[in-house]
Protein backbone atom coordinates (compact mmCIF):
# COMPACT_ATOMS: atom_id res chain seq x y z
CA UNK A 1 0.00 0.00 0.00
CA UNK A 2 1.28 3.45 -0.83
CA UNK A 3 2.83 5.09 2.21
CA UNK A 4 0.87 8.30 1.52
CA UNK A 5 -2.50 6.55 1.67
CA UNK A 6 -3.46 6.98 5.31
CA UNK A 7 -1.48 10.15 6.11
CA UNK A 8 -3.14 11.87 3.16
CA UNK A 9 -6.62 11.41 4.60
CA UNK A 10 -5.41 12.43 8.05
CA UNK A 11 -3.82 15.55 6.56
CA UNK A 12 -7.05 16.41 4.75
CA UNK A 13 -9.02 16.19 8.00
CA UNK A 14 -6.40 18.19 9.93
CA UNK A 15 -6.43 20.86 7.25
CA UNK A 16 -10.19 21.07 7.41
CA UNK A 17 -10.03 21.56 11.16
CA UNK A 18 -7.62 24.45 10.64
CA UNK A 19 -9.88 26.06 8.04
CA UNK A 20 -13.05 25.31 9.97
CA UNK A 21 -15.85 27.84 10.00
CA UNK A 22 -19.61 27.99 10.11
CA UNK A 23 -21.69 26.94 7.11
CA UNK A 24 -25.10 27.37 8.68
CA UNK A 25 -24.15 27.38 12.33
CA UNK A 26 -27.64 28.35 13.46
CA UNK A 27 -28.79 24.87 12.37
CA UNK A 28 -26.30 23.06 14.61
CA UNK A 29 -27.21 21.81 18.09
CA UNK A 30 -26.03 24.15 20.86
CA UNK A 31 -24.68 22.16 23.79
CA UNK A 32 -24.89 18.41 24.54
CA UNK A 33 -28.38 18.64 26.05
CA UNK A 34 -29.77 19.91 22.75
CA UNK A 35 -27.55 17.53 20.75
CA UNK A 36 -28.79 14.50 22.69
CA UNK A 37 -32.38 15.54 21.97
CA UNK A 38 -31.99 15.94 18.22
CA UNK A 39 -31.14 19.65 18.33
CA UNK A 40 -34.33 20.88 20.03
CA UNK A 41 -34.43 23.51 22.78
CA UNK A 42 -36.38 26.50 21.51
CA UNK A 43 -39.35 25.65 23.78
CA UNK A 44 -37.45 24.23 26.79
CA UNK A 45 -34.14 26.11 27.08
CA UNK A 46 -33.24 25.75 30.75
CA UNK A 47 -29.50 26.29 31.24
CA UNK A 48 -26.68 28.73 30.50
CA UNK A 49 -27.15 28.12 26.75
CA UNK A 50 -30.65 29.62 26.83
CA UNK A 51 -29.21 32.81 25.31
CA UNK A 52 -28.30 30.84 22.16
CA UNK A 53 -31.38 28.59 22.03
CA UNK A 54 -34.06 31.15 22.98
CA UNK A 55 -33.17 34.34 24.88
CA UNK A 56 -36.80 34.66 25.99
CA UNK A 57 -36.18 31.90 28.56
CA UNK A 58 -33.73 34.09 30.48
CA UNK A 59 -36.34 36.03 32.46
CA UNK A 60 -38.37 32.92 33.29
CA UNK A 61 -35.34 31.72 35.26
CA UNK A 62 -35.58 34.78 37.48
CA UNK A 63 -39.28 34.25 38.09
CA UNK A 64 -38.65 30.60 38.99
CA UNK A 65 -40.86 27.64 38.21
CA UNK A 66 -44.24 27.60 39.90
CA UNK A 67 -45.61 24.79 37.74
CA UNK A 68 -45.13 21.26 39.17
CA UNK A 69 -45.58 19.77 35.71
CA UNK A 70 -42.41 21.46 34.43
CA UNK A 71 -40.15 20.65 37.37
CA UNK A 72 -38.13 18.55 34.93
CA UNK A 73 -36.67 21.78 33.54
CA UNK A 74 -35.21 22.65 36.94
CA UNK A 75 -35.26 26.44 36.48
CA UNK A 76 -32.71 28.31 38.62
CA UNK A 77 -31.94 32.00 39.06
CA UNK A 78 -28.18 31.81 38.47
CA UNK A 79 -25.98 29.60 36.33
CA UNK A 80 -22.85 29.33 34.22
CA UNK A 81 -21.18 26.61 32.22
CA UNK A 82 -18.98 25.59 29.31
CA UNK A 83 -19.30 23.04 26.52
CA UNK A 84 -17.88 21.80 23.24
CA UNK A 85 -19.14 19.63 20.40
CA UNK A 86 -17.74 18.49 17.07
CA UNK A 87 -18.53 16.24 14.15
CA UNK A 88 -18.03 15.34 10.52
CA UNK A 89 -20.09 14.81 7.39
CA UNK A 90 -19.34 13.07 4.10
CA UNK A 91 -20.56 14.65 0.87
CA UNK A 92 -19.92 12.33 -2.07
CA UNK A 93 -16.65 10.38 -2.17
CA UNK A 94 -13.82 12.88 -1.93
CA UNK A 95 -12.08 11.22 1.03
CA UNK A 96 -12.01 7.87 -0.82
CA UNK A 97 -10.60 9.46 -3.95
CA UNK A 98 -7.80 11.23 -2.06
CA UNK A 99 -6.66 7.89 -0.66
CA UNK A 100 -6.96 6.15 -4.03
CA UNK A 101 -5.12 8.89 -5.91
CA UNK A 102 -2.13 8.58 -3.60
CA UNK A 103 -1.95 4.91 -4.52
CA UNK A 104 -2.63 5.54 -8.21
CA UNK A 105 0.29 7.96 -8.41
CA UNK A 106 2.54 4.91 -8.25
CA UNK A 107 0.47 3.14 -10.91
CA UNK A 108 0.73 6.06 -13.29
CA UNK A 109 4.47 6.41 -12.79
CA UNK A 110 4.83 2.66 -13.33
CA UNK A 111 2.85 2.83 -16.57
CA UNK A 112 5.06 5.65 -17.80
CA UNK A 113 8.33 3.94 -16.83
CA UNK A 114 7.42 0.74 -18.69
CA UNK A 115 5.91 0.09 -22.09
CA UNK A 116 2.19 0.72 -21.95
CA UNK A 117 0.53 -2.57 -22.79
CA UNK A 118 -2.90 -4.14 -22.73
CA UNK A 119 -1.93 -5.81 -19.45
CA UNK A 120 -2.15 -2.51 -17.56
CA UNK A 121 -5.25 -1.14 -19.25
CA UNK A 122 -7.16 -1.36 -15.98
CA UNK A 123 -4.56 0.70 -14.09
CA UNK A 124 -4.95 3.38 -16.75
CA UNK A 125 -8.74 3.19 -16.59
CA UNK A 126 -8.64 3.44 -12.79
CA UNK A 127 -6.35 6.45 -12.87
CA UNK A 128 -8.12 8.57 -15.45
CA UNK A 129 -11.60 7.68 -14.19
CA UNK A 130 -10.65 8.83 -10.70
CA UNK A 131 -9.30 12.10 -12.06
CA UNK A 132 -12.63 12.63 -13.75
CA UNK A 133 -14.83 11.43 -10.89
CA UNK A 134 -13.27 13.49 -8.10
CA UNK A 135 -14.22 16.57 -10.08
CA UNK A 136 -17.93 15.74 -9.84
CA UNK A 137 -20.04 18.37 -8.03
CA UNK A 138 -20.88 17.50 -4.44
CA UNK A 139 -17.74 15.54 -3.56
CA UNK A 140 -16.54 16.99 -0.27
CA UNK A 141 -15.61 16.19 3.30
CA UNK A 142 -16.80 18.51 6.07
CA UNK A 143 -15.91 18.90 9.74
CA UNK A 144 -17.62 21.17 12.23
CA UNK A 145 -17.58 22.16 15.86
CA UNK A 146 -18.83 24.72 18.33
CA UNK A 147 -18.13 25.51 21.93
CA UNK A 148 -18.47 28.27 24.44
CA UNK A 149 -18.93 29.69 27.91
CA UNK A 150 -21.88 31.63 29.27
CA UNK A 151 -23.32 32.92 32.52
CA UNK A 152 -26.64 34.42 33.54
CA UNK A 153 -27.94 36.29 36.55
CA UNK A 154 -31.68 36.73 36.58
CA UNK A 155 -32.85 38.35 33.37
CA UNK A 156 -29.38 39.23 32.03
CA UNK A 157 -26.85 36.90 30.44
CA UNK A 158 -23.50 37.17 28.70
CA UNK A 159 -21.25 34.62 27.05
CA UNK A 160 -18.96 33.71 24.20
CA UNK A 161 -19.36 30.99 21.58
CA UNK A 162 -17.16 29.82 18.72
CA UNK A 163 -18.72 28.22 15.63
CA UNK A 164 -16.45 26.25 13.32
CA UNK A 165 -16.90 24.28 10.11
CA UNK A 166 -14.69 23.69 7.09
CA UNK A 167 -14.70 21.66 3.90
CA UNK A 168 -12.48 20.37 1.13
CA UNK A 169 -13.48 19.63 -2.44
CA UNK A 170 -11.70 19.27 -5.76
CA UNK A 171 -10.99 22.63 -7.34
CA UNK A 172 -8.95 21.78 -10.44
CA UNK A 173 -7.75 18.67 -12.25
CA UNK A 174 -4.41 18.51 -14.08
CA UNK A 175 -4.78 15.99 -16.91
CA UNK A 176 -1.37 16.82 -18.34
CA UNK A 177 1.11 15.77 -15.64
CA UNK A 178 -0.05 12.21 -15.08
CA UNK A 179 3.02 10.42 -16.37
CA UNK A 180 1.65 9.66 -19.86
CA UNK A 181 3.38 10.88 -23.01
CA UNK A 182 1.32 10.94 -26.22
CA UNK A 183 0.87 13.35 -29.10
CA UNK A 184 -2.67 12.34 -29.87
CA UNK A 185 -5.27 9.61 -29.42
CA UNK A 186 -3.88 7.50 -32.26
CA UNK A 187 -0.55 7.27 -30.52
CA UNK A 188 -2.26 6.40 -27.23
CA UNK A 189 -4.18 3.58 -28.88
CA UNK A 190 -1.10 2.30 -30.70
CA UNK A 191 1.02 2.24 -27.57
CA UNK A 192 -1.75 0.76 -25.46
CA UNK A 193 -2.23 -2.25 -27.74
CA UNK A 194 1.29 -2.47 -29.19
CA UNK A 195 -0.24 -2.94 -32.62
CA UNK A 196 1.70 -0.64 -34.94
CA UNK A 197 5.15 0.85 -34.90
CA UNK A 198 5.77 1.36 -38.63
CA UNK A 199 6.85 4.80 -39.75
CA UNK A 200 4.64 6.73 -42.11
CA UNK A 201 5.45 6.94 -45.83
CA UNK A 202 8.09 9.56 -46.65
CA UNK A 203 5.58 11.53 -48.69
CA UNK A 204 3.65 12.22 -45.50
CA UNK A 205 6.27 12.25 -42.76
CA UNK A 206 8.16 15.28 -44.04
CA UNK A 207 8.56 16.94 -40.65
CA UNK A 208 6.89 20.06 -42.06
CA UNK A 209 3.92 21.85 -40.55
CA UNK A 210 2.13 22.28 -43.86
CA UNK A 211 -1.27 21.08 -44.86
CA UNK A 212 -0.19 20.13 -48.37
CA UNK A 213 0.92 16.73 -47.17
CA UNK A 214 -1.74 14.13 -47.79
CA UNK A 215 -2.38 11.14 -45.55
CA UNK A 216 -1.91 7.67 -47.09
CA UNK A 217 -5.02 5.63 -47.63
CA UNK A 218 -4.55 3.58 -44.47
CA UNK A 219 -4.10 6.63 -42.23
CA UNK A 220 -7.00 6.59 -39.74
CA UNK A 221 -8.52 10.04 -39.46
CA UNK A 222 -11.81 8.94 -37.89
CA UNK A 223 -12.50 6.13 -35.42
CA UNK A 224 -15.38 4.00 -36.70
CA UNK A 225 -16.68 0.61 -35.58
CA UNK A 226 -19.94 -1.34 -35.40
CA UNK A 227 -21.28 -2.38 -32.02
CA UNK A 228 -21.67 -6.15 -31.60
CA UNK A 229 -22.95 -7.34 -28.18
CA UNK A 230 -21.46 -10.79 -28.80
CA UNK A 231 -17.99 -9.23 -29.06
CA UNK A 232 -18.26 -6.36 -26.58
CA UNK A 233 -19.71 -8.39 -23.72
CA UNK A 234 -18.76 -5.86 -21.00
CA UNK A 235 -19.40 -2.67 -22.93
CA UNK A 236 -22.96 -1.50 -23.51
CA UNK A 237 -23.97 0.21 -26.76
CA UNK A 238 -24.26 3.67 -25.10
CA UNK A 239 -20.78 3.20 -23.61
CA UNK A 240 -19.47 2.06 -27.00
CA UNK A 241 -20.87 5.14 -28.70
CA UNK A 242 -19.38 7.33 -25.98
CA UNK A 243 -15.95 5.81 -26.65
CA UNK A 244 -16.16 6.56 -30.37
CA UNK A 245 -17.42 10.10 -29.79
CA UNK A 246 -14.69 10.90 -27.27
CA UNK A 247 -11.84 9.36 -29.22
CA UNK A 248 -12.81 11.27 -32.35
CA UNK A 249 -12.64 14.51 -30.36
CA UNK A 250 -9.08 13.65 -29.42
CA UNK A 251 -7.69 12.62 -32.79
CA UNK A 252 -5.38 14.99 -34.66
CA UNK A 253 -6.20 15.10 -38.35
CA UNK A 254 -4.30 16.49 -41.34
CA UNK A 255 -6.73 19.40 -41.22
CA UNK A 256 -5.55 20.20 -37.70
CA UNK A 257 -1.97 20.22 -38.91
CA UNK A 258 -2.96 22.55 -41.74
CA UNK A 259 -4.46 24.88 -39.11
CA UNK A 260 -1.07 25.11 -37.36
CA UNK A 261 -1.47 22.85 -34.36
CA UNK A 262 2.31 23.04 -33.73
CA UNK A 263 2.73 19.34 -34.37
CA UNK A 264 5.40 17.92 -36.68
CA UNK A 265 3.86 15.73 -39.33
CA UNK A 266 6.75 13.32 -38.86
CA UNK A 267 5.70 12.79 -35.26
CA UNK A 268 2.25 11.57 -36.25
CA UNK A 269 1.98 7.80 -36.46
CA UNK A 270 -0.72 5.83 -38.20
CA UNK A 271 -3.46 3.47 -37.06
CA UNK A 272 -5.48 1.31 -39.44
CA UNK A 273 -9.17 0.55 -39.10
CA UNK A 274 -8.44 -3.13 -38.52
CA UNK A 275 -5.94 -2.34 -35.76
CA UNK A 276 -8.39 0.00 -34.06
CA UNK A 277 -11.16 -2.62 -33.99
CA UNK A 278 -8.71 -5.18 -32.59
CA UNK A 279 -7.82 -2.65 -29.92
CA UNK A 280 -11.45 -2.21 -28.88
CA UNK A 281 -11.82 -5.97 -28.57
CA UNK A 282 -8.72 -6.05 -26.40
CA UNK A 283 -10.26 -3.42 -24.09
CA UNK A 284 -13.33 -5.60 -23.68
CA UNK A 285 -11.24 -8.75 -23.03
CA UNK A 286 -9.19 -6.97 -20.37
CA UNK A 287 -12.35 -5.68 -18.72
CA UNK A 288 -13.72 -9.22 -18.52
CA UNK A 289 -10.54 -10.36 -16.76
CA UNK A 290 -10.46 -7.32 -14.45
CA UNK A 291 -14.08 -7.80 -13.37
CA UNK A 292 -13.54 -11.50 -12.73
CA UNK A 293 -10.46 -10.69 -10.61
CA UNK A 294 -12.36 -7.93 -8.72
CA UNK A 295 -9.90 -5.30 -9.95
CA UNK A 296 -12.82 -3.19 -11.06
CA UNK A 297 -16.54 -3.53 -10.38
CA UNK A 298 -19.22 -3.45 -13.04
CA UNK A 299 -20.75 -0.52 -11.14
CA UNK A 300 -17.53 1.49 -11.70
CA UNK A 301 -17.24 0.53 -15.35
CA UNK A 302 -19.18 3.52 -16.68
CA UNK A 303 -17.00 5.97 -14.73
CA UNK A 304 -13.86 4.18 -15.91
CA UNK A 305 -14.87 4.44 -19.54
CA UNK A 306 -15.83 8.09 -19.12
CA UNK A 307 -12.44 8.75 -17.55
CA UNK A 308 -10.58 7.05 -20.38
CA UNK A 309 -12.51 9.04 -22.96
CA UNK A 310 -11.85 12.23 -21.01
CA UNK A 311 -8.13 11.50 -21.19
CA UNK A 312 -8.34 10.96 -24.95
CA UNK A 313 -10.11 14.29 -25.35
CA UNK A 314 -7.60 16.09 -23.13
CA UNK A 315 -4.62 14.81 -25.16
CA UNK A 316 -5.59 17.07 -28.03
CA UNK A 317 -6.25 20.05 -25.76
CA UNK A 318 -2.94 19.90 -23.90
CA UNK A 319 0.71 19.55 -24.83
CA UNK A 320 0.80 15.99 -23.60
CA UNK A 321 4.06 15.30 -25.43
CA UNK A 322 5.72 17.41 -22.72
CA UNK A 323 3.73 16.04 -19.78
CA UNK A 324 5.46 15.37 -16.50
CA UNK A 325 5.14 12.76 -13.80
CA UNK A 326 2.65 12.90 -10.95
CA UNK A 327 5.33 14.71 -8.91
CA UNK A 328 4.54 17.72 -11.10
CA UNK A 329 0.77 17.21 -11.06
CA UNK A 330 -1.13 20.31 -9.97
CA UNK A 331 -4.55 18.79 -9.32
CA UNK A 332 -5.83 20.73 -6.33
CA UNK A 333 -8.35 20.46 -3.52
CA UNK A 334 -9.93 23.71 -2.37
CA UNK A 335 -9.78 24.01 1.41
CA UNK A 336 -12.18 26.63 2.66
CA UNK A 337 -13.59 27.61 5.99
CA UNK A 338 -15.55 30.31 7.72
CA UNK A 339 -15.47 30.64 11.50
CA UNK A 340 -16.71 33.26 13.89
CA UNK A 341 -16.79 34.10 17.55
CA UNK A 342 -19.95 35.69 18.90
CA UNK A 343 -20.30 37.53 22.21
CA UNK A 344 -24.00 38.07 23.00
CA UNK A 345 -25.43 40.42 25.56
CA UNK A 346 -28.79 38.88 26.47
CA UNK A 347 -31.81 40.53 28.03
CA UNK A 348 -35.20 39.01 28.76
CA UNK A 349 -38.52 40.50 29.85
CA UNK A 350 -41.46 38.60 31.31
CA UNK A 351 -45.09 39.65 30.81
CA UNK A 352 -46.83 37.88 33.66
CA UNK A 353 -45.90 34.38 34.79
CA UNK A 354 -46.41 32.63 31.45
CA UNK A 355 -45.06 34.76 28.62
CA UNK A 356 -41.68 36.32 28.00
CA UNK A 357 -39.53 37.79 25.25
CA UNK A 358 -35.80 38.14 24.93
CA UNK A 359 -33.08 39.38 22.61
CA UNK A 360 -29.38 39.04 21.94
CA UNK A 361 -27.22 41.86 20.66
CA UNK A 362 -24.06 40.13 19.45
CA UNK A 363 -20.59 41.32 18.62
CA UNK A 364 -19.14 38.91 16.03
CA UNK A 365 -15.63 38.49 14.67
CA UNK A 366 -15.30 36.23 11.64
CA UNK A 367 -12.43 34.61 9.80
CA UNK A 368 -12.59 33.35 6.20
CA UNK A 369 -9.96 30.81 5.10
CA UNK A 370 -9.03 29.80 1.57
CA UNK A 371 -6.17 27.76 0.13
CA UNK A 372 -5.59 25.15 -2.57
CA UNK A 373 -3.85 21.92 -1.58
CA UNK A 374 -2.24 19.64 -4.14
CA UNK A 375 -3.84 16.20 -4.40
CA UNK A 376 -0.37 14.64 -4.63
CA UNK A 377 1.32 16.94 -2.10
CA UNK A 378 2.87 15.19 0.89
CA UNK A 379 4.65 18.11 2.56
CA UNK A 380 2.34 18.46 5.56
CA UNK A 381 4.31 21.32 7.15
CA UNK A 382 4.05 23.44 4.02
CA UNK A 383 0.35 22.68 3.59
CA UNK A 384 -0.52 23.61 7.16
CA UNK A 385 1.59 26.78 6.95
CA UNK A 386 -0.27 27.93 3.82
CA UNK A 387 -3.59 27.24 5.52
CA UNK A 388 -2.61 29.20 8.61
CA UNK A 389 -1.42 32.16 6.51
CA UNK A 390 -4.39 32.42 4.13
CA UNK A 391 -7.30 34.08 5.91
CA UNK A 392 -8.96 37.43 6.40
CA UNK A 393 -10.74 38.70 9.54
CA UNK A 394 -13.61 41.16 9.87
CA UNK A 395 -16.24 42.29 12.37
CA UNK A 396 -20.03 42.24 12.32
CA UNK A 397 -23.02 42.49 14.64
CA UNK A 398 -25.94 40.11 15.03
CA UNK A 399 -29.47 40.26 16.39
CA UNK A 400 -31.55 37.41 17.84
CA UNK A 401 -35.13 37.74 19.13
CA UNK A 402 -37.15 35.03 20.87
CA UNK A 403 -40.52 34.50 22.55
CA UNK A 404 -41.72 31.80 24.96
CA UNK A 405 -45.12 30.86 26.33
CA UNK A 406 -45.62 28.29 29.09
CA UNK A 407 -48.79 26.61 30.28
CA UNK A 408 -49.47 23.77 32.71
CA UNK A 409 -48.51 20.87 30.45
CA UNK A 410 -46.93 22.48 27.43
CA UNK A 411 -44.64 25.29 26.30
CA UNK A 412 -44.40 27.08 22.94
CA UNK A 413 -41.34 28.93 21.69
CA UNK A 414 -40.02 30.76 18.65
CA UNK A 415 -36.55 32.13 18.06
CA UNK A 416 -35.07 34.17 15.21
CA UNK A 417 -31.28 34.10 14.89
CA UNK A 418 -29.04 36.49 12.96
CA UNK A 419 -32.09 38.40 11.76
CA UNK A 420 -29.92 41.20 10.35
CA UNK A 421 -27.88 38.78 8.14
CA UNK A 422 -24.36 39.51 9.48
CA UNK A 423 -21.78 39.86 6.69
CA UNK A 424 -18.03 39.15 6.71
CA UNK A 425 -15.28 40.07 4.24
CA UNK A 426 -14.28 37.55 1.57
CA UNK A 427 -10.81 36.40 0.56
CA UNK A 428 -8.65 36.20 -2.57
CA UNK A 429 -5.92 33.58 -2.90
CA UNK A 430 -3.77 32.14 -5.71
CA UNK A 431 -4.79 28.92 -7.48
CA UNK A 432 -2.19 26.15 -7.29
CA UNK A 433 -2.87 24.94 -10.84
CA UNK A 434 -3.55 28.04 -12.90
CA UNK A 435 -1.71 30.63 -10.83
CA UNK A 436 -4.76 32.89 -11.16
CA UNK A 437 -6.55 34.59 -8.30
CA UNK A 438 -9.42 32.66 -6.71
CA UNK A 439 -12.03 34.94 -5.16
CA UNK A 440 -14.16 33.84 -2.22
CA UNK A 441 -16.97 36.38 -2.02
CA UNK A 442 -18.13 38.05 1.18
CA UNK A 443 -19.85 35.60 3.53
CA UNK A 444 -23.35 36.34 4.78
CA UNK A 445 -24.95 34.28 7.55
CA UNK A 446 -28.54 33.57 6.57
CA UNK A 447 -31.22 34.39 9.16
CA UNK A 448 -33.25 31.51 10.56
CA UNK A 449 -36.52 31.31 12.46
CA UNK A 450 -37.22 28.17 14.48
CA UNK A 451 -40.52 27.28 16.16
CA UNK A 452 -40.95 24.69 18.88
CA UNK A 453 -43.52 23.02 21.12
CA UNK A 454 -42.96 20.87 24.19
CA UNK A 455 -45.40 18.59 26.04
CA UNK A 456 -44.85 17.47 29.64
CA UNK A 457 -46.34 14.01 29.97
CA UNK A 458 -45.31 13.74 33.62
CA UNK A 459 -43.08 15.46 36.16
CA UNK A 460 -40.15 13.45 34.84
CA UNK A 461 -40.81 13.01 31.11
CA UNK A 462 -41.19 15.53 28.28
CA UNK A 463 -41.21 15.58 24.46
CA UNK A 464 -40.27 18.55 22.23
CA UNK A 465 -40.52 19.22 18.50
CA UNK A 466 -38.72 22.03 16.63
CA UNK A 467 -38.81 22.99 12.95
CA UNK A 468 -36.89 25.60 10.96
CA UNK A 469 -39.25 27.90 9.08
CA UNK A 470 -36.68 29.06 6.53
CA UNK A 471 -34.33 27.33 4.10
CA UNK A 472 -30.71 28.45 4.37
CA UNK A 473 -27.69 27.84 2.12
CA UNK A 474 -24.15 27.12 3.24
CA UNK A 475 -21.49 29.68 2.33
CA UNK A 476 -19.73 27.15 0.07
CA UNK A 477 -22.91 26.30 -1.82
CA UNK A 478 -22.62 22.58 -1.04
CA UNK A 479 -25.87 22.16 0.81
CA UNK A 480 -29.18 23.67 1.80
CA UNK A 481 -30.58 23.30 5.30
CA UNK A 482 -33.98 23.29 6.94
CA UNK A 483 -34.25 20.92 9.87
CA UNK A 484 -37.11 19.06 11.51
CA UNK A 485 -36.16 17.92 15.03
CA UNK A 486 -37.76 15.73 17.68
CA UNK A 487 -36.43 15.03 21.18
CA UNK A 488 -37.39 13.57 24.55
CA UNK A 489 -35.99 13.72 28.08
CA UNK A 490 -36.56 11.44 31.07
CA UNK A 491 -35.40 12.39 34.58
CA UNK A 492 -35.04 9.40 36.92
CA UNK A 493 -33.55 8.58 40.31
CA UNK A 494 -33.31 12.34 40.90
CA UNK A 495 -29.76 12.57 39.56
CA UNK A 496 -29.88 11.04 36.05
CA UNK A 497 -31.36 12.35 32.81
CA UNK A 498 -31.70 10.20 29.70
CA UNK A 499 -32.25 11.90 26.35
CA UNK A 500 -33.03 10.78 22.83
CA UNK A 501 -33.83 12.47 19.56
CA UNK A 502 -34.08 12.53 15.80
CA UNK A 503 -33.59 15.12 13.09
CA UNK A 504 -33.71 15.29 9.32
CA UNK A 505 -32.94 17.90 6.69
CA UNK A 506 -36.13 18.92 4.90
CA UNK A 507 -34.27 20.91 2.24
CA UNK A 508 -32.29 17.96 0.89
CA UNK A 509 -31.56 14.46 2.10
CA UNK A 510 -27.81 13.94 1.78
CA UNK A 511 -26.98 11.82 4.80
CA UNK A 512 -30.35 10.30 5.67
CA UNK A 513 -32.07 10.60 9.03
CA UNK A 514 -29.99 11.24 12.15
CA UNK A 515 -30.56 9.67 15.57
CA UNK A 516 -29.22 11.11 18.82
CA UNK A 517 -28.86 10.20 22.50
CA UNK A 518 -27.57 11.84 25.65
CA UNK A 519 -26.95 11.42 29.36
CA UNK A 520 -27.02 13.99 32.14
CA UNK A 521 -25.89 13.72 35.75
CA UNK A 522 -27.07 16.15 38.46
CA UNK A 523 -25.19 16.40 41.75
CA UNK A 524 -26.47 19.30 43.85
CA UNK A 525 -25.81 22.37 41.66
CA UNK A 526 -23.35 20.65 39.36
CA UNK A 527 -24.43 19.36 35.94
CA UNK A 528 -22.44 17.05 33.67
CA UNK A 529 -23.96 16.34 30.24
CA UNK A 530 -22.99 14.25 27.22
CA UNK A 531 -24.68 14.00 23.83
CA UNK A 532 -24.06 12.41 20.45
CA UNK A 533 -25.69 11.74 17.11
CA UNK A 534 -25.15 9.62 14.02
CA UNK A 535 -26.87 9.20 10.68
CA UNK A 536 -28.75 6.05 9.75
CA UNK A 537 -27.00 5.98 6.35
CA UNK A 538 -23.43 4.68 6.28
CA UNK A 539 -20.52 4.28 3.91
CA UNK A 540 -17.46 2.03 3.81
CA UNK A 541 -14.17 3.60 4.88
CA UNK A 542 -11.07 1.41 5.10
CA UNK A 543 -13.22 -1.71 5.13
CA UNK A 544 -15.54 -0.57 7.93
CA UNK A 545 -19.04 0.91 7.78
CA UNK A 546 -19.19 4.39 9.32
CA UNK A 547 -22.09 6.88 9.56
CA UNK A 548 -22.24 9.55 6.87
CA UNK A 549 -22.64 12.09 9.67
CA UNK A 550 -21.74 11.97 13.37
CA UNK A 551 -21.33 14.40 16.30
CA UNK A 552 -20.41 14.36 19.98
CA UNK A 553 -20.49 16.94 22.75
CA UNK A 554 -19.99 17.41 26.50
CA UNK A 555 -20.54 20.17 29.04
CA UNK A 556 -19.96 21.12 32.66
CA UNK A 557 -22.32 23.64 34.24
CA UNK A 558 -23.52 24.98 37.58
CA UNK A 559 -26.99 26.19 38.54
CA UNK A 560 -28.22 27.72 41.83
Amino acid sequence: MNKLLKPKSALLIAALLLTSGSLSAQNKAIGPRSLGMGGVGVATANDYNAAFLNPAAIHLFEKGDHNPETEILDYKNFGFGMDFSGGYSFEGNLEDYVDDLADLADKLDSINSEALTSDNIIDLLDAVSLLDRINEPGNAFLVDGNGGFATRIGKVGIGIRVHAEGFGRVQEIDYTNIGLDFNDTRELMEELFQINSDSLPTTFATGDRVGAAQAPSDYLTTFEAEYDPDIYTKISEPQFNRILEGLNKGIITPEDIANDQNIDVGDISKLTQEEFEEGLKEVNDQLVIAIEEDRISEEDLDSAIDGFVALAEKIKETDTANSGSTDSNKSAIAMRGFGYVEVPLTFGKSFGDNFSMGANLKYMRGRVYGVSVGVFDDDSDEIIKRIEDNFVESNAYGLDIGALYRAKRYQLGVNGTNLNSPKFDGLTYVSKLSGNDVVIPAVTIDPQITAGAAVFLSKSFMVEYNVDLMETESFNGLRKSQYSKLGAQWHFLKIFVLRGGYYTNLAESLNGDVLSAGLGVRLAGVRLDFGGSMSTDTKEVDGSEVPLESRFGASLSFRY
